[in-house]
């Protein structure tokens, strides 16, 4: 009886773009060693179906779309979405306190689970825009880009 010996491991380095990878660093793939060249072409198969069948996309492209917009600045303009809070704050009840949370904790969660950036914006947020130096006039939201 003929023992087959097979060995596959990774080689190569993760690029989320190929053509970011060099000759010295070439991009992550799976490098197949076998004892005969059918189970070499086996393998090959075996390793193909899987990812053909079991494997969607590896990378979250969301990560890298980007926009061409620019800002007044210059920089790049990145997705985003404005969430009206509704509400004001009074006499005992600041909003921005309770939607931003203990030490930022509910606005830090948001941002963990969506993987977006989440901030408090408009009246009474206590954020400064960049290109007037002060607060918004617009009532309180939270701004979320991707």
């Amino acid at each position: 009886m003929i023992e087959l010996t097979l060995d596959v491991t990774t080689r190569g380095k993760y690029y989320p773009d190929r053509t970011l990878a060099t000759e010295r660093d070439p991009p992550l793939y799976l490098h197949i060693t076998a004892t005969t060249y059918s189970a070499l072409e086996r393998a090959a198969r075996a390793v193909q179906d899987l990812i053909d069948r079991d494997l969607g996309s590896l990378v979250d492209e969301r990560r890298f779309r980007r926009t061409d917009e620019r800002d007044e600045f210059g920089r790049r303009k990145w997705p985003e979405v404005k969430v009206p809070i509704g509400m004001e704050s009074v006499r005992g009840f600041n909003v921005r306190a309770q939607v931003v949370g203990p030490t930022g904790s509910y606005v830090k969660h948001i941002s963990n689970v969506t993987r977006t950036r989440v901030q408090i914006k408009g009246r009474n947020s206590g954020f400064t825009e960049q290109s007037t130096g002060r607060e918004s006039d617009e009532p309180t939201y939270l701004h979320i880009t991707y």
